[in-house]
C-alpha cells in the first residue's frame, strides 16, 4: 500500500505527528489435574474462583470437567486479574499455569491533542507501518 493509497488520513507533510504504541497483555489460565481429571474439591475450589465458571451449576461444571486433564479458561484475563487468580489458585494448591499473549496496536496522534481513529484494521496497520517507516516517533503504553 502506498501513502497515497491513505494520503486523507496521514501523508508525512505536517509536523506533530506521532503513534502511540499501546500493549496489552491477554492471560488465560490453564489447570492441570491428574489423568482421572479433577476431584471434587478442585471442582469446587476452580468454581469459586474462576469467574466463568460461577455461574454455572455445580452438576454443569463437574460434566464439563469430568475425566478431563486440563482445563484452559475461555476468558481473556488482563494482567492485573491473570495475574491475582494464579496467586489465588496457586495458594489453594491447584496446578495452574498461564498463557500470555501481548496484543499490540497503534494509534496515530497528532501533537499530543488530536487523534486518528481509524476503524479499518488492515488499513489503520497500513499507515501505523508507513508512518514507523517515515520515522515518526512512538510512544509507548501500557494497559491493562
Amino acid at each position: 500500500m502506498k501513502v497515497g493509497d491513505f494520503k486523507y488520513l496521514w501523508d508525512g507533510s505536517e509536523p506533530g505527528w506521532g503513534l502511540k504504541k499501546i500493549m496489552r497483555d491477554s492471560w488465560r489460565l490453564v489447570f492441570s489435574f491428574s489423568s482421572e481429571g479433577p476431584d471434587a474439591r478442585q471442582i469446587a475450589l476452580l468454581r469459586q474462583l474462576i469467574p466463568e465458571l460461577m455461574h454455572s451449576p455445580l452438576s454443569t461444571v463437574y460434566k464439563q470437567l469430568k475425566g478431563t486433564h486440563c482445563f484452559r479458561t475461555c476468558e481473556d484475563y488482563g494482567s492485573i486479574d491473570g495475574y491475582r487468580l494464579q496467586s489465588q489458585a496457586d495458594a489453594l494448591g491447584l496446578k495452574v499455569s498461564s498463557e500470555v499473549t501481548r496484543n499490540v496496536t497503534y494509534l496515530p496522534i497528532r501533537n499530543e491533542s488530536g487523534v486518528t481513529c481509524i476503524e479499518d484494521e488492515a488499513l489503520a496497520k497500513a499507515v501505523a507501518l508507513k508512518m514507523i517507516e517515515a520515522g515518526v516517533p512512538v510512544f509507548e503504553i501500557y494497559v491493562d
